[in-house]
């Protein structure tokens, strides 16, 4: 369907949300997200994307996600660490990506954030994590496992 959002296969990014402009049986041509155009073969086009205003910003939990399936968790994790927030939350889970960088994640402000704010009011971190572990311990009285 004309100007439809797609899931499309890619070499480099593995898929990537297209919005599809024309098709024919052997190509569709496809403006990607930043705008550019681009012809692929058809037989790369996936399945169709039924909330296109989900692609606006990634979550930080995967659980709040739409549709959950490999390549919309793929897209948002993409994402996430393009704009440098290597963390992303799945319910209770933390997935943590390597930057390959160093990025300012874990100065004393970011310490004494945790530390005076509930971590389900903040991004997705590893400071979420073990000071949610260290509260629940605290009062629940019991071992916790990080």
């Amino acid at each position: 369907p004309s100007q439809a959002w797609a899931w499309c296969r890619d070499d480099l990014q593995a898929y990537l949300p297209v919005k599809i402009q024309r098709s024919t049986t052997s190509a569709t041509t496809v403006q990607l997200v930043d705008g550019t155009t681009k012809t692929v073969p058809t037989a790369d086009i996936l399945e169709p994307i039924s909330n296109p205003g989900s692609l606006e910003t990634p979550t930080s939990d995967l659980v709040q996600m739409d549709s959950v399936h490999k390549m919309s968790v793929v897209d948002c994790l993409r994402r996430r660490l393009s704009g440098q927030q290597i963390y992303t939350a799945v319910g209770d889970i933390l997935i943590a990506l390597n930057p390959y960088k160093s990025l300012p994640l874990y100065t004393p402000l970011v310490i004494d954030e945790f530390v005076r704010r509930d971590p389900v009011d903040l991004p997705p971190h590893v400071f979420g994590v073990a000071m949610a572990a260290f509260r629940s311990m605290i009062l629940e009285g019991r071992d916790q496992s990080v």
